[in-house]
């Protein structure tokens, strides 16, 4: 609960004393319902009585108090008010509250005890009620509303009866001036049937005025469940101020993560003359690349500053935003396949990139799955929160095998990426496949195979057999002559290993001395097909090698 001590002071000729009352709204009430009672002293002492024939008052403090009118306890107003500007005081009696500046806002009414001059004479009454705003001296009153009470028989049966009535103004918004004072302003008609009393004690007869003031404060609409985006997307919220301040008043506005929103106007300033109209905030999503999720954020509203000492200092709700997030975790390789490289050393790029901004290093282990067929470099890459966005380029190179295997297909195997931000620890982009060109044929050359010559005395040729490829196993040639009584080969076969493949070996043949004058003889040294379990050579038949004895 939040207390507010009020003075009334009540003016014609002003009171000199004051009457203080507690009143209390809560902490959150933007509008306070305020009681004033409408007392002389407040002590009980100086009651009036219905019957006027009761002794005049002792106190003479009560405003517009004259011992030749005021013959009896209570205030005495003659008929005849000229309206809110009367200025004789005989002729009407105003109550006031200071303070000035704040503003009216809701039902307002004015509650008096009232008596014809004369009791025992049966009149017309009417009484009228004005709500000023004037000076704090009671000068330079301006109305409000007002309102009359009209009876054609004031006290009916000439009891000598107080008459209660409430004076209704209805709903009222007005905003004083700085300074000003608002109060009721009350006298008698000119067709009352004559003069009247007005009671005024503190416990029989209360009179009273009762006034809606809004209370200082400032309301944010609303504090929570704005949502901005990352692509700009926008918020809005309204500030406005509850009650008119004597005195400019600034709000001040800032984001807490700028990275994350940002927040226009950088302040908000409300004038006594403006100080109802809601002003429109506006909070921008800002894209900050990482894939953080939808991130909350808050706009800060600072104390207010103002010369306004109600309103200078006070804080109004900060409002709540989230910034939906627009970015994804992600490794983008490119391309992931078709990739083509060749045993001659040919080469083949692709490219890898993030897809949002890293909260720290990441690193990206690469390697090929054969390393007969191909290398890739860098081994590994390596992407920053700077760096992040720049697509880094992988170069694959064709390895020779000297086999003769075909096109081989391999891949670039890219590990899963090591990194401090769980949203790219362990995650694994696509691998990349590539196919090696093979550059071997599998092959068996014999050379020469013709022209060669041996004779009957013994003498030796020679030829050369070689693989055109490495095999992947043992490769076995048979080799013999198709005449041994003019020729003979030695070694009966030749053997290649994979390790030996591409040395030559040397075959030897050697005439034979048939006896027989039978001229020069054609024979061939026949080599047999390859026997191997690497396919590609087995059952191969090179050719044979012609030779004259």
């Amino acid at each position: 609960m939040k207390s507010r001590r009020l003075s009334l002071a009540k003016a014609a000729v002003l009171l000199s004393g004051t009457l203080a009352i507690l009143c209390t709204a809560a902490t959150n009430a933007t509008a306070l319902t305020i009681v004033r009672y409408l007392e002389g002293l407040g002590d009980g002492s100086d009651v009036p009585v219905a019957q006027l024939k009761a002794p005049a008052p002792t106190r003479t403090t009560l405003a517009n108090y004259d011992p030749a009118r005021d013959a009896f306890p209570g205030l005495w107003i003659q008929k005849g008010g000229a309206g809110v500007g009367e200025s004789n005081p005989t002729k009407y009696q105003l109550w006031l509250t200071g303070g000035g500046g704040f503003t009216l806002n809701g039902l307002v009414s004015n509650t008096i005890w009232t008596a014809m001059q004369n009791f025992d004479v049966s009149s017309a009454g009417s009484v009228v009620a004005y709500l000023v705003e004037c000076n704090p001296d009671g000068t330079g009153c301006v109305q409000i509303a007002s309102t009359t009470v009209t009876r054609a028989d004031w006290d009916v049966g000439d009891t000598g009866t107080w008459i209660q009535d409430t004076f209704n103004f209805g709903f009222v918004n007005y905003t004083l001036g700085p300074g000003k004072a608002v109060g009721f302003k009350v006298m008698v008609g000119a067709a009352s049937g004559g003069d009247m009393w007005f009671a005024y004690d503190t416990t029989t007869y209360p009179a009273w005025g009762q006034l809606v003031i809004l209370a200082p404060g400032i309301s944010v609409n609303p504090t929570s469940g704005l949502t901005t985006t990352e692509g700009g997307g926008t918020a809005t919220f309204t500030v406005v101020l509850d009650s008119a301040p004597s005195a400019n008043v600034t709000i001040g506005l800032s984001s807490n993560d700028l990275t994350e929103g940002t927040v226009s106007p950088a302040s908000v300033t409300f004038t006594p003359g403006n100080w109802s109209t809601a002003q429109t905030v506006t909070v921008t999503g800002v894209n900050d690349f990482v894939a953080d999720g939808n991130v909350p954020y808050t706009i800060v509203t600072a104390p207010a500053t103002s010369t306004d000492g109600s309103y200078n200092g006070m804080n109004a709700p900060d409002v709540g935003v989230t910034n939906t997030d627009d970015d994804t975790a992600g490794i983008s390789v490119v391309p992931t396949s078709g990739l083509t490289t060749t045993e001659g050393g040919g080469t083949a790029t692709f490219t890898v990139a993030l897809t949002s901004q890293p909260t720290a290093n990441v690193t990206i282990g690469l390697s090929s799955s054969d390393l007969t067929e191909g290398t890739v470099a860098p081994a590994s890459l390596t992407f920053t929160p700077a760096s992040w966005n720049t697509a880094q380029t992988v170069t694959v190179t064709g390895v020779n095998d000297f086999v003769a295997d075909g096109n081989v297909a391999y891949t670039i195997v890219t590990a899963a990426a090591t990194s401090t931000d769980p949203g790219y620890s362990g995650r694994n982009a696509p691998d990349v496949g590539v196919t090696n060109t093979d550059d071997d044929t599998a092959g068996i050359t014999v050379i020469p195979t013709s022209g060669l010559t041996t004779t009957e005395g013994g003498g030796t040729a020679t030829f050369m057999v070689a693989l055109t490829s490495q095999p992947t196993a043992n490769v076995t040639i048979g080799l013999s002559s198709s005449d041994l009584t003019e020729g003979t080969v030695a070694p009966a076969s030749v053997t290649f290993t994979p390790a030996s493949w591409n040395t030559a070996q040397t075959v030897t043949v050697t005439g034979v001395d048939d006896f027989v004058a039978d001229g020069a003889v054609a024979y061939t040294i026949v080599t047999a097909a390859a026997t191997s379990t690497d396919p590609g050579y087995n059952g191969m038949d090179p050719a044979d090698v012609a030779v004259t004895n």
